[in-house]
């Protein structure tokens, strides 16, 4: 890469003014991304912002530049929201619409992200990202605990999905009965694995423990978790913690 970095600043110091020469700042600002060298990457898609570039290369540079604010927990939101504003009709306007609504996740404003995600969907409903933003809107809804929206969310694309080469499959830890009943009662046409002992989650590292306050009171009101989940996470076994 510290050849390719010198062999673009040559270029641009040559061709000021050739917009391919240009490019490169985009070629290494997706690099650094892809390396996270955020530091990096935030400076040189800083440099395309101010070079004068072609329309589309600026407009991929700010968009770039957004994705690395969100990365680095910084304030993506309003990258996306100028995007928006000023580039109304641009070709990456699915881009934009999708970083919006993943900025707003990022905030917690739920509600303004799933307007967001919406209005992708509205205004370009063929193009891939329209899905995207329907699983968005069910990890939406399930970062808030709605479940049954969830898991309409994600069936409302699934032809399309499936229409993409995409397989869609939900993984729970309840039991292969209880896993069952979910399925049947939400009429869900994708499947609902039972992942017993949470051995899928934990590879993910998603499992968890419940503290035994919740324990006790899920058990006051007759929910009886070992009977229901089929995994050891949900019991006071400390091996589990």
């Amino acid at each position: 890469i510290t050849k390719a970095e010198r062999t673009f600043t040559e270029l641009r110091k040559r061709f000021p003014r050739n917009r391919s020469a240009h490019r490169s700042y985009l070629i290494l600002g997706e690099w650094y991304e892809n390396q996270a060298e955020w530091s990096k990457a935030i400076k040189t898609y800083e440099a395309a912002r101010s070079a004068r570039l072609g329309t589309a290369q600026q407009q991929l540079a700010i968009l770039g530049l957004a994705r690395v604010y969100r990365e680095t927990n910084r304030d993506g939101l309003q990258l996306y929201a100028q995007f928006l504003k000023v580039y109304p009709t641009s070709e990456f306007l699915p881009d934009a619409r999708l970083g919006l609504g993943r900025a707003f996740v990022d905030k917690k404003q739920y509600r303004q992200a799933i307007n967001a995600f919406k209005r992708l969907q509205e205004n370009f409903p063929d193009h891939p990202f329209s899905i995207t933003a329907q699983r968005d809107i069910g990890d939406v809804y399930a970062a808030l605990g709605s479940p049954r929206p969830a898991l309409a969310a994600y069936q409302r694309h699934l032809e399309a999905m499936q229409a993409h080469g995409a397989t869609l499959i939900a993984i729970s830890p309840q039991t292969p009965d209880n896993s069952l009943t979910i399925a049947e009662k939400n009429d869900l046409k994708f499947e609902v694995l039972s992942d017993v002992g949470n051995t899928v989650a934990r590879k993910f590292g998603l499992a968890f423990r419940l503290v035994d306050e919740l324990q006790a009171a899920m058990s006051a009101i007759g929910i009886k978790l070992s009977e229901f989940k089929g995994c050891l996470l949900y019991t006071s076994d400390a091996a589990d913690e």
